[in-house]
């Protein structure tokens, strides 16, 4: 009778369904572990692949034999590592015998050729990016997802290339790239690239700036004037979409420099976009506010569809008016989800806007927020019946409390919190952990029966909020994990008269990970967290996989107690610290 796992072996197709669901690291060591598995994962483990410079020819060319089962492709840095790319698929190519070992393409999904073979092979020598790329491209007939990283389109000629092979990527679904340039104009690459759109995208992401001194342009165009004349002969005129594009539904566009694009050029492509259900709120040059309202208007026509906004452009639109517009022209009840960089109060208030939309929106996330008052704040827990995420943390130049009391003046309207983070201004007056009970701990039960009822959640982070510019004896600012939320990870004990709020959070059996102020070597006298809140922890949130007992610079020793060490032990995986690097700052 064959053992188990000869009888495991005997079914690959379980073991490629197990090899898709593993993370890089463990399919790396799971297909290390016998001759047959290895075989078997090859192709998962090429499946989703970054370039970068460190890759060795060997490596490389072990890619290219997989290339027929490359489904993602990050360039990392762009030009260097997919040239790097290029010349090793041309050497496998070259090594491999006519009878070629692996899958070839059907007709239907190789890429129709946009020059002829003699031009792409004098471009392809001349290290020109676009044409390295359709050679890549065409050698992965299931490439879906194609992240580009940093380009250089300074001429025509390189923007019509690049925007000839992305056409014929059939399968793509995923386009994002950096273009970086200093001679055209980010609306005539934007147009260029949606003309370009193969039919089956969903996604794309597009960030432009001026060209960066550290990125080298591209130089084969301006070399050789007679090849410069003959790729323009050849490539003919760019062809106008008209066609929508109905599979379309993600849309980000960040423009930085001095540059803007006009609302008369971006409306007509939203136009191509009617399935659209998620945008970056396009940044316009105009503050008035019922010229924005009319534009958001029209998108929305043409994109009836949007329900998840977020705005990441922080040098244009810095005070956000078109998304304020967005959320006033947007039929009511029907935004599901929000995220905002930099968000100030001094404009306008997001209460404002979120009005409209308070029984519908599920997530909200706030970057790096500038100013919020802690009202606002209270407003989105008791007015949000639907809020499944919420998200605030802050920068150097944030200015805005949340007192914890006002949090809990009246109960939170969604109990159906999956994800939330909160900086909480605790009061300075000192505690001790015993009866009777003064308004401080009155209000800290408050507070964690109110987070005990969000039995959904899986990710809970919660900081103490610091000054910003507070430092110990050693200069060394103080920040979150120099804090603690006293009781809130130890267990009440009134035999003993000792305070703990731990048990009312028995409801989270969800819960995966706990960040934030929770610093053992900062727990107050009485708020130790020992044996019986291990075990506690243990029994009620099955499912932990980390907890932020230690906040320590890289590197440092840490010396686990037998409480630790038991949880440890009895959920696999669990991981009890956080590293960084250099200075850790309060606002992170």
């Amino acid at each position: 009778m064959k053992s188990a796992l000869d009888r495991f072996k005997d079914l690959p197709e379980i073991i490629l369904l197990l090899a898709a669901r593993l993370p890089p690291k463990d399919l790396h060591a799971f297909r290390l572990t016998s001759r047959l598995f290895h075989i078997i994962c090859q192709s998962v483990f090429f499946s989703d692949f970054r370039l970068h410079n460190r890759w060795n020819s060997e490596s490389l060319q072990q890619l290219a034999s997989y290339a027929y089962a490359l489904f993602s492709l990050n360039t990392g840095e762009g030009c260097i590592p997919l040239s790097l790319y290029y010349q090793n698929t041309v050497c496998f190519l070259r090594g491999s015998s006519s009878a070629v070992s692996f899958p070839q393409p059907t007709l239907s999904q190789r890429p129709v050729s946009i020059l002829p073979r003699e031009t792409l092979g004098a471009l392809c020598d001349a290290s020109c990016f676009a044409t390295q790329l359709f050679h890549v491209v065409h050698q992965s007939p299931c490439l879906a997802i194609l992240d580009l990283g940093r380009v250089i389109i300074n001429t025509d000629i390189g923007l019509t290339l690049l925007t000839r092979v992305l056409s014929t990527i059939g399968n793509l679904q995923s386009l994002k790239l950096w273009v970086y340039s200093d001679h055209i104009n980010p609306q005539i690459i934007l147009k260029a690239l949606v003309y370009s759109f193969p039919g089956l995208l969903k996604s794309f992401s597009l960030l432009y700036a001026p060209n960066c001194r550290a990125l080298k342009p591209e130089a084969w165009d301006k070399k050789s004037t007679k090849l410069n004349e003959t790729v323009s002969q050849q490539l003919g005129p760019t062809i106008k979409r008209t066609e929508p594009l109905m599979r379309m539904s993600d849309w980000n566009l960040i423009v930085t420099g001095n540059e803007y694009i006009s609302a008369e050029v971006l409306l007509p492509l939203f136009k191509l976009f009617p399935e659209l259900t998620s945008m970056d709120v396009p940044a316009i040059d105009n503050k008035d506010t019922n010229y924005l309202s009319s534009i958001a208007f029209r998108i929305l026509e043409a994109c009836p569809r949007l329900k998840h906004l977020s705005k990441w452009d922080i040098q244009a639109d810095e005070e956000g008016r078109m998304m304020f517009a967005f959320l006033e022209q947007m039929k009511e009840n029907t935004l599901e989800s929000l995220q905002f960089l930099q968000y100030t109060e001094e404009l306008q208030s997001l209460v404002w806007g979120l009005d409209y939309h308070n029984k519908s929106v599920k997530s909200i996330i706030l970057n790096e927020c500038q100013s919020m008052s802690a009202t606002s704040i209270a407003w989105i827990f008791f007015q949000c019946p639907a809020l499944e995420v919420f998200k605030i943390s802050i920068n150097y130049d944030s200015e805005f409390e949340i007192p914890r009391d006002v949090l809990v003046r009246q109960e939170w309207a969604s109990t159906k919190f999956k994800e939330l983070k909160l900086f909480v201004q605790l009061d300075e007056e000192v505690l001790e952990p015993s009866y009777p009970m003064s308004d401080w701990t009155n209000g800290m039960e408050r507070f964690c029966r109110q987070i005990g009822a969000l039995t959904q959640l899986r990710v809970l982070d919660l900081k103490v909020a610091v000054e910003k510019d507070s430092r110990n004896r050693d200069g060394d600012y103080i920040t979150y994990k120099d804090k603690t939320f006293p009781g809130l990870l130890t267990l009440e004990d009134r035999g003993k008269g000792c305070l703990g709020w731990l048990q009312l959070l028995s409801g989270l059996k969800d819960l995966e990970e706990l960040h934030g102020s929770f610093n053992l070597d900062v727990m107050l006298g009485g708020f130790e967290f020992g044996q019986e809140e291990a075990d506690w922890v243990v029994e009620h949130w099955p499912k932990l996989k980390f907890i932020e007992f230690f906040t320590l610079p890289e590197g440092t020793p840490i010396s686990y107690s037998q409480p630790l060490l038991s949880m440890i032990t009895r959920l696999p995986g669990l991981k009890l610290a956080s590293f960084y690097i250099d200075v850790h700052y309060p606002w992170q």
